[in-house]
């Protein structure tokens, strides 16, 4: 039975005349109000939605070819993982990473109190002061890092603290809370009264939460929740891929030269920089996959192209995978593999194929 919060559907291995029954797919017959099935949760297994495709009866054997390995066998979904299971050790690893990660992201949020405000012309000023909570200073403690007091010093009582940083005044203490109320603030200055360091800030927009205990935090940190969920998200699918786990947990298992034939050294490889020619010789003995970085303008296109010459030297009818990390990039990648198959006189003999692009790229 799989089971959603409103229906529960009866499933049973896809049988078609002539075949074996299989649960490459499963197949629907009946489906119930989740309300009237009485079932404990001891035996349940919790499983990733956006894995399940719902496909009609007649097209199930032809999406299957078109899926290949990509389809997960359901039947994998009735086994219990347990800790033998090699990828267990990795989903871990990632995931206490994670959350190491989002932790000291918290420890960045300062706790604070709001000491009092007042209007200064056309400006509304507030006097805020670091607050040692207790959860908030046994988490300094733990990930021995600056507790609130020398938290508030060192962003704003050094000289180099940053005072371009925009800054917000809220109710949230963690990353991913839904926020009530919420005001933009610019750091002023630390002032000195009644023996307590007190910190000042103008309000530009928002709304002033009503409480005194607050909490301060840079505004772009949205960005770092989003990843951190994309990351999550990531590691939830990961959990279907056991050959990728695999490999991370073993990178060097796999490892193969890209090509039989040595490299050879030749006009072409003179051309390049040290720093390419060895890239270059660490990509042609340690397949099957290479990631090239470096900053803008280093050669990182040429370096690419370059591999791709070769291999289309060695095997026309070898297939590449080009990736980068935004369209523009790819696209700049694109263009200069078409360059190189033209002067090479190899564009009648591959195939250049460009995934959606923003500009339309025509490939």
């Amino acid at each position: 039975m799989l089971m959603t919060e409103s229906l529960v559907y009866d499933l049973q291995p896809l049988r078609v005349a002539g075949t074996d029954e299989t649960w490459n797919i499963a197949s629907c017959n009946n489906a119930r109000f989740r309300d009237d099935v009485i079932l404990g949760r001891r035996e349940t297994i919790d499983l990733p939605e956006h894995r399940i495709e719902i496909i009609r009866f007649a097209a199930a054997t032809a999406r299957l070819n078109e899926l290949r390995s990509d389809a997960l066998d359901w039947s994998a979904a009735f086994e219990i993982v347990t800790d033998d299971d090699p990828g267990l050790v990795v989903r871990r690893g990632l995931l206490l990473a994670q959350i190491a990660e989002a932790l000291f992201k918290v420890a960045e949020i300062a706790p604070v109190e709001l000491v009092g405000q007042r209007q200064q012309g056309n400006k509304r000023i507030v006097e805020i002061a670091a607050s040692d909570l207790e959860h908030r200073l046994r988490l300094s403690e733990a990930l021995n890092v600056d507790e609130p007091h020398k938290l508030m010093r060192r962003l704003f009582d050094r000289e180099e603290a940053d005072v371009d940083a925009e800054w917000q005044l809220t109710e949230a203490a963690g990353l991913g809370m839904t926020v009530r109320a919420a005001a933009n603030v610019r750091f002023i200055r630390p002032v000195q009264k009644d023996n307590r360091r007190l910190y000042e800030f103008q309000v530009l927009d928002g709304v002033l939460p009503p409480n005194t205990q607050l909490h301060l935090r840079r505004v772009d940190e949205t960005g770092t929740e989003q990843v951190l969920r994309r990351r999550l998200r990531m590691l939830t699918m990961l959990s279907t891929q056991s050959e990728l786990a695999n490999m991370l947990l073993d990178p060097r298992a796999r490892l193969r030269s890209y090509e039989d034939e040595p490299l050879v050294e030749d006009k072409h490889f003179e051309k390049l920089d040290k720093s390419k020619q060895d890239a270059l010789r660490s990509i042609w003995s340690t397949g099957p996959s290479q990631l090239v970085v470096g900053p803008p303008g280093v050669g990182k296109t040429r370096l690419v192209t370059e591999v791709v010459r070769r291999a289309l030297a060695g095997d026309p009818t070898v297939r590449l995978l080009l990736s980068a990390q935004a369209h523009q990039a790819l696209d700049h990648l694109a263009a200069s593999v078409q360059t190189m198959l033209k002067k090479n006189g190899l564009t009648d003999d591959v195939i250049l194929v460009r995934s959606k692009a923003d500009n339309g790229a025509d490939l």
